[in-house]
């Protein structure tokens, strides 16, 4: 009878935290593009494409954002009571 409480509540601290991690992983990415800076513009002085330039950068925050969602994802699951469940009975018993 429990499962619909825990499920509840994994869903609801899964997307509660959503909005502040987009506003991170935005943040990390546009630091990210700030620093490579001069290395985007001797790309484009020795002649690459703007698309080339874009999809690189596209590539390296697709990457660290699916690194960071993992990372969140694992340390989601374990700290809130549903994930926690999975790997400690006794750790939110009701009994």
């Amino acid at each position: 009878m429990r499962l619909p409480q825990q499920l509840s509540a994994f869903v609801l601290s899964a997307f509660g935290v959503l909005p502040l991690a987009a506003v991170g992983l935005c943040g990390a990415v546009i630091y990210s593009v700030a620093r490579r800076t001069r290395e985007i513009a001797i790309r484009v002085a020795l002649g690459a494409d703007g698309a080339d330039v874009v999809r690189l950068l596209v590539a390296s925050g697709l990457v660290a954002i699916a690194g960071a969602v993992g990372a969140d994802t694992l340390r989601s699951s374990s700290t809130t009571p549903a994930g926690a469940g999975c790997c400690s009975r006794s750790t939110y018993s009701t009994r």
